[in-house]
This record gives structure tokens, sequence and C-alpha cells, in this order.
């Protein structure tokens, strides 16, 4: 849902596959489709002002970002391996995809620009899920195993 809670977007992996459908909550209408280039398009995320909408793929080990009110293509996120989780940075400038096996990716919003990789801890299970801390600089991950990890996105360092 978007931070104004006016829309909503989803990601598809099996009705639709390859669509990222964006819906007006007061109406409960869906708004407009995006034709997504991989047969997989989850996860998805809105930025926090509410103009963009991130989606990863799983088969094409891409990202991509799109102007959420005209699904016009913005960046495209080539990334290590299959992505499945995305989350925005409370200020909109960054947005970290991560993986399965927890390796975090960081990237520019404005640029496309890759910033860092951040290596998941090795047995700490599946990635549950991503966000960034009110600083927008502390990414949190937590995943199946372990206490959460926290990473700080100015110094490319994992902090614990």
């Amino acid at each position: 849902m978007s931070h104004q809670g006016d829309r909503i977007v989803t990601g598809s992996s099996s009705i639709r596959p390859g669509q990222v459908k964006i819906w007006s909550t007061a109406t409960g209408e869906g708004l407009f489709i995006i034709d997504h280039p991989d047969k997989l398009s989850r996860p998805v995320a809105f930025s926090p002002d509410g103009a963009e909408v991130a989606s990863a793929c799983d088969v094409e080990m891409a990202a991509v970002t799109y102007d959420s009110r005209t699904g016009q293509l913005r960046h495209v996120f080539k990334l290590a391996q299959p992505e499945y989780r995305v989350a925005y940075s409370p200020d909109g400038e960054y947005v970290a995809f991560g993986a399965e096996d927890g390796d975090l990716e960081l990237y520019d919003t404005k640029s496309g620009t890759f910033l860092a990789k951040f290596d998941g801890r090795e047995g700490s299970g599946m990635l549950y899920e991503i966000c960034f801390l009110p600083d927008s600089r502390t990414l949190l991950a937590r995943s199946e195993h372990g206490p959460p990890l926290l990473y700080n996105s100015d110094d490319v360092l994992r902090m614990r």
C-alpha cells in the first residue's frame, strides 16, 4: 500500500504472470497494469512518496522501478541472484533488494546506480524481511535463524 493510503500495488506469480497492478483503495478498481518483463513479478513496493513502484524478478535476476502514476519504466537493475524482498529507505534515496539467502543489494533510486552488496550471514536461513530504520541509512534484515542483522549504508558494513 502507498504511504498515502490511496493505492495498492500487487505483483503476480501465477494468475497473471508478469503483471504489476496498481489498485485504488477508494474504489477497489484496478487503475492500470504494468506488463513486467519476467514471468514472476514479486515482491513489489511503493516508494515513500508514492511516485515509484519497485518489483523484483525471480527468473531474470533483475529488478525494475516504474513511475506509479503512468507505468513508465524508470530503472532496470541487474541483480546477482533472484531477489525475494524489496524496501525503500524512508527518504526515498535508496532501494534495497534481498535474496532468499540473506544477501542484500543497495541502489540509488534517482540514478539507478549500484551502491553496495551486503553479505547475509551463512546459516541464517531464508530471508523473511528487510526494512530501513527511520534514519534511512540503517537497513535491518530478519532471517529464519539467528538475530536480525543491521547494515549501515554509509559505511557499507554489517553493524551487528
